[in-house]
Formats: structure tokens, C-alpha cells, sequence
């Protein structure tokens, strides 16, 4: 379903269980407790719903506040998770000191624990010296998900509609951006609206986290006897479950 067509029908039941948001400057500040944004992240999944949203934090509003377009890109997307770091600039103008602190190595294992099983995940952004290991430590810690793409690098804007296409036709259910800012929220602005799958993230530097640690504990409950093996594109350095 490409973005527009019947857009209307797939968010409206959505749309009744976005969690609390604060607006501030014009941004859309998602203000839930981490299980509430996780249980509506989930739902925006399976229910086929429509969300771009991004983790922000201090230096983002920084850079917003020096960049017009940016500060543009990040009022058009449907919301701010914001950090601790971030909750803390916007605490010394505002009087928001409720504003809940979500930061995306809270949400997205939580997030991935609770995707059902066969859910389609796209990553792009990966340096290559992170891209392998963040796969492995991904199908190991979630077997349950199934990663379809795992996109290296910087992208040209050549590159775009290829990369657009290659997602598409992949029928990832979430897809999940790991660039520097501001260059993340301008893919997002420009590409994400033609991009077909429900959830599209941008989670900074979550991937350099992602590749050098394994996660376990009571942190995970998938299942971890799910075969967990991975293999390089013949095309190209990504990393798709064989």
C-alpha cells in the first residue's frame, strides 16, 4: 500500500490510542511511560497503523535552533521521543517537569521482545564495521524477528528511490534508521512518506550500541533456539536471515 492510499481507514483506530504527547516550539513531544509507548509502538505494527517518529535528544534541539529545514523535518514527523538530555533543555525554558524521558535503548528491545513472531525488520544507516555484528546480535537475541534488510551507509540522493524500492518490495512491517542528525530526520522528511511499511524509526546511534553488545537476561524473552544465522547479499554488504 503505498502511502495516501486508504491512509485515512489505517490510522484512525490508531490514532485513538496515540499515548499523551506535549507540544513544545511546535514539536510533537511523546510524553507515555516506556511500556505505554512500547504497547502503542506494537500496535502501530500489527494494526497496520502509520507513525515516523525519532529519538531526540539535547544537541537535536540545538541543531533545529541553527537550521530551519531541519527544525521543519522534525515538526513534520508524527512525534519526539525524547531523552534525558533533551527532557533537561527543554526543562530550563519550560515548565514541563513531567515531560517522561524515552530513550531508544529503553524502547526498541523492548519493542523487539514484544513484535510477534515473523515480523519484518529493515535497518539502514550501519557503518560497515557495525552491520555485521549488529545482525548477528539482533537474530540471536530476537529469533522471532525477521530481518530483511540491513542497508549500509551513507545514501546519495540518486540512491533514494532505490533504497525506497528495495524496502518496499522487502514488505518490512517497521524500518529503522541509525544516522547522525540532522542528515536522519532529512531521509525521513524527504523519503519516509513513500515508504510503505507502518513504523518507520530513527534511532541515532542506537546501532553502534546494538553491535557491540549482546543482549540476555530478563531484558529478552524471545526465542532463542529459532535459527540464528545470517549471510551477505550477493549484491551488496546487507545482511538478510537465510
Amino acid at each position: 500500500m503505498a502511502f495516501g492510499e486508504a491512509t485515512a481507514e489505517r490510522v484512525e483506530s490508531i490514532n485513538q490510542t496515540v499515548p499523551s504527547t506535549v507540544e513544545w516550539k511546535g514539536y510533537q513531544l511523546i510524553n507515555a511511560s516506556v511500556a505505554d509507548t512500547v504497547g502503542w509502538l506494537s500496535r502501530v505494527v500489527t494494526e497496520k497503523g502509520y507513525q515516523r517518529l525519532s529519538f531526540a535528544s539535547a544537541h537535536t534541539f540545538y541543531l533545529a535552533e541553527h537550521d530551519p529545514y531541519y527544525a521543519t523535518a522534525l515538526r513534520r514527523i508524527s512525534g519526539l521521543l525524547t531523552d534525558r538530555s533533551g527532557v533537561a533543555a527543554i526543562n530550563r525554558n519550560t515548565d514541563y517537569r513531567t515531560l517522561v524521558h524515552l530513550n531508544a535503548r529503553q524502547i526498541i528491545p523492548r519493542l523487539f521482545d514484544s513484535l510477534s513472531s515473523g515480523t519484518k525488520i529493515f535497518l539502514i544507516g550501519a557503518s560497515p564495521a557495525q552491520a555485521q555484528h549488529l545482525a548477528s546480535n539482533i537474530g540471536e537475541a530476537w529469533p522471532h524477528l525477521c530481518l530483511v534488510g540491513n542497508e549500509i551507509g551513507d545514501f546519495e540522493a540518486w540512491e533514494a528511490a532505490n533504497l525506497v524500492n528495495t524496502i518496499n518490495a522487502s514488505h518490512a512491517d517497521i524500518v529503522i534508521a541509525g544516522m547522525d542528525t540532522p542528515r536522519q530526520e532529512q531521509w525521513m522528511d524527504r523519503h519516509a512518506a513513500t515508504i510503505n511499511a507502518p513504523l518507520v524509526l530513527g534511532v541515532g546511534g542506537l546501532f553502534e550500541f546494538m553491535a557491540s553488545h549482546a543482549f540476555g537476561g530478563t531484558l529478552c524473552t524471545a526465542d532463542r533456539h529459532a535459527n540464528g544465522s545470517w549471510r551477505f547479499h550477493l549484491k551488496g554488504p546487507a545482511l538478510i536471515r537465510s
